[in-house]
């Protein structure tokens, strides 16, 4: 995986992350599934995936 330089989309995930840290719906899943990724499309995708209920 190539890395992804600090940029705004790379921002606003940082943020998302930080504003979504008490909110979880699929906790379970979420400690599942660390958001280690450097790639912020692939930090999206499975923030998507963990607040959605559905998902789970």
């Amino acid at each position: 995986m190539t890395a992804v330089s600090a940029g705004p989309l790379h921002e606003l995930v940082d943020l998302v992350e930080d504003e979504l840290v008490g909110l979880v719906v699929c906790r379970d899943r979420a400690a599942a599934e660390p958001l280690v990724q450097d790639d912020p499309a692939v930090r999206l995708g499975v923030l998507s995936a963990t607040i959605h209920p559905w998902h789970c």
